[in-house]
């Protein structure tokens, strides 16, 4: 019963219970280091993204070579002018 409540809440089967929220989105973007520490992270994030161009909702991905990731604090972020990009890109289609 746990398993199962735990698996439902997963992003990725979350999805067909909040399509029209998804498309109202201006932008939707979601990133992941090439070399993260959970090796589920890049799997999962591509198969999200994949769910999501199936449902035809914009988005945009990115994996982050470790060099073009900048730490910020103690979190970490890439750089600001990629973002603004991806937004751009986002709007115009």
């Amino acid at each position: 019963m746990i398993l199962k409540k735990w698996e439902a809440n997963f992003s990725n089967n979350m999805l067909e219970d909040h399509i029209p929220e998804l498309k109202s989105l201006t932008a939707l973007k979601m990133d992941w280091g090439r070399n993260e520490e959970f090796k589920h992270i890049p799997i999962t994030n591509l198969e999200l993204s994949k769910k999501l161009e199936a449902l035809s909702i914009k988005h945009f991905t990115e994996e982050n070579a470790p060099e073009k990731i900048v730490k910020l604090g103690n979190s970490y972020s890439i750089n600001m002018k990629d973002s603004l990009m991806m937004i751009e890109q986002l709007e115009n289609n």
